[in-house]
């Protein structure tokens, strides 16, 4: 499967990442650089879903906190 990329075929820009089966590998060549990219999926563990989890708690946590003090800000305005 190859993607185009842009609004027109003359561009001739391809997605060939598309193309790749898991824990497969392509070339590119990037101008003077070659690249080689290799594509692979690893399941997290317990430990790694918990921290993920918890991480995510308290970003919530702390940004919800900060819109409830704003919204009683902005409540305290408008009764004066």
């Amino acid at each position: 499967m190859c993607v185009m990329l842009g609004s027109s075929k003359e561009e001739g820009m391809h997605d060939e990442s598309q193309e790749l089966a898991v824990g497969g590998t392509a070339d590119y060549s990037a101008g003077k650089t070659d690249v080689t990219v290799q594509v692979g999926t690893k399941r997290l563990s317990v430990v790694e879903k918990v921290g993920f989890s918890l991480g995510d708690a308290a970003s919530n946590i702390y940004f919800q906190t900060l819109i409830s003090f704003d919204r009683f800000r902005r409540l305290c305005e408008r009764v004066r």
